[in-house]
């Protein structure tokens, strides 16, 4: 047993000396470069990636007005967001998206009274809003639509009396 406990001490010098030998040659730094890359690449991947590929070019204009809302959410989701929690959910149903505070990302320690969580929906629905000028849908939002709900932050109704803003609309191909 003892010379077991000996062999394990000596195999972990060995390491540590190795390690150290690596660290000081710039090896070491070398390696922690390239395993960085490979990790960003694969959290960079397609799919990440594609969600800011929106193409004006790809608007349902004949479409319905669920798939209209639908095209505008990938919009709205790229909207800026604290600590890029993007807290939010949306529920398209035909001619409505509610806009939902998701809990689950909700940042208890920095921001205990959800204020980052509010203003990061606020972005969101803003987004949504511009993109929908932008390509000629009129909207009325309605904040806070149900007091049982606190979740659901608002709803926005798409129909042809409702608000279109061309200042908003501009911002969308920023």
């Amino acid at each position: 047993a003892r010379r077991r406990m000996e062999h394990a001490g000596n195999l972990r010098l060995a390491c540590i000396r190795h390690l150290n030998a690596r660290q000081d040659s710039g090896e070491y730094d070398a390696w922690r470069k390239r395993r960085r890359a490979r990790e960003s690449k694969a959290i960079m991947n397609e799919t990440a990636l594609s969600a800011w590929r929106v193409d004006e070019s790809g608007f349902p204009s004949g479409g319905s007005i669920e798939e209209k809302l639908r095209f505008a959410v990938n919009y709205a989701i790229l909207a800026p967001s604290s600590h890029n929690t993007q807290p939010w959910r949306f529920l398209v149903q035909r001619d409505t998206v509610q806009v939902c505070a998701d809990r689950s990302r909700a940042l208890p320690v920095t921001d205990p009274f959800d204020r980052e969580l509010l203003i990061s929906c606020g972005a969101a629905l803003f987004n949504l809003r511009a993109a929908l000028s932008r390509f000629g849908c009129a909207y009325d939002i309605t904040t806070f639509p149900y007091s049982s709900e606190p979740d659901v932050l608002a709803q926005l109704r798409v129909h042809p009396q409702g608000h279109l803003d061309r200042e908003i609309a501009e911002l969308v191909p920023a």
